[in-house]
């Protein structure tokens, strides 16, 4: 039940038992990418503003909002190894996991996870301009 969108790259998790899938639940969508480089790919193109503020203008709030139907409607242009837009974008994205897990990790330093979420901002801010330019938008 909600109006905004927020994706993430989820793998195998190490348990006791070995490497599990980590499957979402609930009102979350999966979509199901074989190369690492390309769902965080996906992943940067999808917490993008230009891109939430899309999905926002034609998909009502609740609980259907940002279903995998909105896929239709965004034309992410298919992952392209060799284009450097495409890596430049994969790369924010797995940078701002990491900074993300390791503010979890500091979460009672304030000063350090102050530090990271300012990095975190930075990085989505450049994230938001490569995507505008994946897209053409001035």
């Amino acid at each position: 039940m909600t109006n905004d969108i927020y994706a993430c790259v989820i793998s195998q998790f190490k348990t006791d038992f070995g490497y599990k899938m980590i499957i979402p639940m609930d009102t979350t969508s999966f979509v199901g990418i074989e190369y690492q480089d390309e769902a965080h790919y996906l992943c940067s193109i999808l917490n993008s503003i230009p891109v939430r503020d899309f999905i926002k203008s034609f998909s009502s709030a609740g609980r259907g909002f940002g279903t995998p139907s909105v896929m239709e409607h965004i034309g992410i242009p298919q992952f392209d190894p060799k284009n450097k837009l495409h890596q430049q974008l994969a790369s924010l994205s797995k940078k701002c996991h990491q900074l993300k897990a390791e503010s979890k990790e500091k979460d009672k330093e304030v000063f350090a996870s102050d530090k990271i979420e300012n990095q975190i901002e930075k990085l989505e801010k450049e994230n938001d301009a490569l995507v505008e330019k994946l897209f053409g938008i001035d």
